[in-house]
């Protein structure tokens, strides 16, 4: 069951349509427990009251931050619509997941790269290195093409 801890305003898009953010708890549904939280952040516009299921959204970015190292956290997915990409949204997005993590004392982010992204790493790379992110591809031995990926980021608190 998902607990829902608040809505904030993202900004507006390259098209000046203003975005919201709303953020959920997603405790593991595991028992005993697994040792992490998820926390979710659902884009929507701004003139929407709540979200009520995954149409009311139009993106989403997930953050895994273990119990173990609660300043450590996986981030496993930013993801906009695709007709509504490359209007700044999924940048107004990491950048509230960024300013997010800071405040909670997160001081790492990173995340994995799937051979699901491999039609892509050019664009994915352009935009974690313009967070700052390390960028790493690793090429398969056998047809030296690209297939897995990380990408890692050491904040500033």
């Amino acid at each position: 069951m998902e607990v829902f801890l608040g809505k904030d305003n993202l900004g507006d898009d390259d098209c000046s349509r203003s975005w919201a953010v709303f953020i959920y708890l997603t405790p593991p549904e595991t028992d005993p427990p697994l040792s992490f939280t998820n926390i979710d952040f659902y884009v929507s516009p701004t003139s929407r009251k709540a979200i009520k299921d995954a149409a009311d959204f139009i993106g989403s970015s997930h953050l895994t931050i273990q119990e173990t190292s609660k300043t450590v956290a996986k981030l496993d997915e930013i993801e906009i619509d695709r007709p509504l990409q490359n209007r700044g949204i999924g940048s107004l997005l990491y950048e509230y997941v960024e300013t997010w993590a800071c405040k909670n004392k997160i001081t790492q982010i990173s995340g994995d790269l799937s051979p699901v992204d491999s039609d892509h790493f050019d664009t994915l790379e352009r935009f974690y290195k313009k967070y700052g992110f390390t960028f790493t591809i690793f090429k398969q031995p056998t047809t030296n093409t690209w297939y897995l990926g990380k990408v890692e980021k050491f904040l500033t608190l």
